[in-house]
């Protein structure tokens, strides 16, 4: 007798996880596949590969190709989300200084922010503060709430590093429109908007339960910390040190 006979309940689990592995590759191809050529045909356009366009014509394929990217961004948080919730994702634990992490995801955001007029702010940068971790996923989780803080800020956005109680934090602050307190309580959740001051659109509605996933997915946390008409902070809190075992 084989192992899987001795043991159906592994067995079938290990038919099951089979079976969301080869859902999601399904997935992200019937998906993903369309959206790329769509893009890549709208690109083409906009380049004048198939001959000159006026400019209401670049205009309205201008729109089309963000939809497009925006379409690409929620396909991937939802295979993403998916990924974590089924117990299919894969973490790369390693060390990371703090710092690197978060400072190739400032310089991407860096020129947005300069042609709304806003600036960063950098705290605790200067200290080698190391943190276990999935350096690709952090970061993901990372580009998310720094886009928002420059999404919405009015002229500054703050991100900072502490080391407190074994955890470390890294914090975003923005000086926007803020956040009321009911919003707060399901703003990790899936496809949930915020809709008091119109400060979430749908195509987001994905991203913060992301940072939900994979910020659980490394034995650490998300918050938000915000009143209606001030400061929103977000803080993502990892522990400093991991176990093999922990990793999904």
């Amino acid at each position: 007798m084989n192992s899987i006979d001795q043991f159906p309940e592994a067995g079938a689990s290990k038919a099951l996880q089979q079976q969301r592995q080869d859902f999601m590759s399904v997935l992200k191809h019937k998906l993903k596949t369309p959206i790329l050529g769509t893009r890549r045909i709208l690109s083409l356009l906009i380049e004048g590969a198939f001959g000159a366009l006026n400019e209401q014509q670049l205009t309205v394929l201008a729109a089309l190709h963000l939809d497009a990217e925006k379409l690409l961004v929620v396909t991937d948080n939802l295979v993403e989300i998916y990924s974590h919730q089924n117990g299919i994702k894969t973490l790369a634990i390693e060390a990371h200084q703090a710092c690197l992490l978060v400072n190739p995801v400032i310089a991407n955001y860096s020129a947005a922010a300069r042609a709304r007029g806003i600036t960063f702010e950098k705290v605790g940068f200067s200290e080698p503060l190391l943190v276990e971790c999935d350096g690709h996923e952090i970061q993901v989780l990372l580009e998310n709430l720094i886009e928002n803080a420059v999404e919405y800020a009015r002229t500054k956005v703050t991100v900072s590093i502490e080391a407190r109680d074994g955890r470390l934090n890294f914090l975003v602050a923005d000086d926007g429109r803020g956040i009321a307190p009911e919003d707060q309580k399901t703003l990790f959740s899936r496809f949930y908007e915020v809709s008091s001051n119109g400060r979430y659109p749908a195509t987001t509605g994905t991203g913060l339960c992301l940072c939900h996933e994979i910020a659980k997915a490394h034995g650490g946390s998300v918050s938000c910390h915000s009143s209606a008409k001030s400061q929103t902070v977000f803080c993502l809190s990892l522990p400093v040190s991991r176990h093999s075992g922990d990793e999904a």
